[in-house]
């Protein structure tokens, strides 16, 4: 399921969301043309757990310059996009009480 979209221009949109019953996370890129899937990384979890990625929202100042922020593991989570690739980004996280 897709929640977001950013368009940096007509040839340049960046969707992102879920799949798999909301454990992986998928950005899509439109060129134009048409739409390819990029899954998203997911950071380090506990061992031999895959940590559940949650893209909420996504912005894109360019087709090589987007961020996407939501969630994993009950964590903040921001991944950057540079043309190629997606990153993840170190997040604060308010303490748990």
């Amino acid at each position: 399921m897709l929640t977001a979209v950013s368009c940096a221009s007509p040839t340049a949109c960046t969707a992102v969301g879920t799949y798999n019953d909301g454990v992986f996370g998928v950005a899509e890129h439109w060129n134009g043309v048409r739409w390819t899937i990029q899954r998203l990384p997911a950071p380090p979890g506990p061992p031999g757990e895959q940590p559940d990625v949650s893209p909420v929202s996504v912005s894109c100042a360019s087709a090589t310059a987007c961020v996407t922020v939501g969630t994993t593991q009950n964590q903040t989570l921001a991944e950057a996009w540079n043309g190629s690739r997606w990153t993840v980004q170190r997040t604060p996280n308010p303490p748990y009480r």
